[in-house]
């Protein structure tokens, strides 16, 4: 089979999957699509290997969508629009912004809104969970660790050539809330392994200092010293004195 080279969002209301100067097959789309990009629909990127890839795309009359991919065939997955988002699609990535484990979709559009979508009430369609105006177009959108290393920050470029950082956390929802709990799961219960073990450690070291390795009956030399002479009794004593230089 023919594999694709690149992805074109065309003007023409066509994504056209091109292998070297051969267009293999299309996708009609409901607007002229402006921007596309790669879409992972887990964080992890696991799904990196299969034969189906998914994107998703932009157009100038605000419609949203997705569509899978391989080498064969191009399939629509969803598209989504709702007359408060019709603004055009002039910038679109994905990224894990709220560490749920699911990508999230970050959309710049023509009338300077920057908006964050999320998969939170099933994995067909987006749900709006952030929105902020910038005051002018937005021409690129991204994502980086800029101010904190544990969170993404999200980096517009405007029309006039502004570059603008948004820091702003989308919103809690009920499933994102599930996965960070399911997370903190986790790691307790990894923690409760790692004491585990450190307690069996410990007690083997205890063991060693005590000289029993095999059970409360059967003790190992831990120390020997000659004296030279037979011994008549043995015992232990705490001593303590103080001298009197008087």
């Amino acid at each position: 089979d023919a594999e694709v080279d690149v992805l074109l969002a065309c003007q023409d209301r066509v994504i056209r999957c091109i292998q070297g100067s051969e267009e293999l097959y299309n996708l009609p789309t409901d607007g002229p699509a402006t921007c596309l990009c790669r879409y992972h629909p887990s964080s992890s990127k696991t799904n990196e290997a299969s034969v189906d890839k998914m994107f998703v795309y932009g157009t100038s009359n605000g419609v949203l969508g997705a569509f899978t991919c391989n080498n064969t065939n191009i399939k629509k997955v969803w598209t989504h629009q709702t007359e408060e988002e019709s603004g055009g699609i002039t910038a679109i990535a994905a990224t894990d912004i709220t560490h749920n484990g699911i990508q999230e979709i970050l959309v710049g559009r023509e009338d300077g809104r920057v908006q964050v979508y999320g998969f939170f009430e099933g994995p067909t369609l987006p749900k709006l969970v952030y929105t902020k105006s910038v005051g002018e177009s937005i021409q690129s959108i991204g994502h980086a660790h800029m101010i904190s290393p544990d969170k993404e920050d999200i980096v517009v470029v405007t029309y006039s050539g502004n570059v603008i950082l948004l820091n702003e956390r989308p919103p809690v929802t009920s499933a994102t809330k599930e996965a960070r709990d399911s997370s903190v799961d986790k790691r307790m219960k990894e923690l409760k392994a790692d004491i585990d073990k450190l307690g069996e450690k410990l007690e083997q070291e205890r063991k060693k200092v005590y000289g029993f390795f095999e059970g409360p009956t059967l003790p190992k030399l831990v120390y020997t010293k000659s004296v030279g002479e037979s011994i008549q009794s043995i015992g232990h004593a705490c001593f303590s004195f103080s001298p009197n230089l008087s």
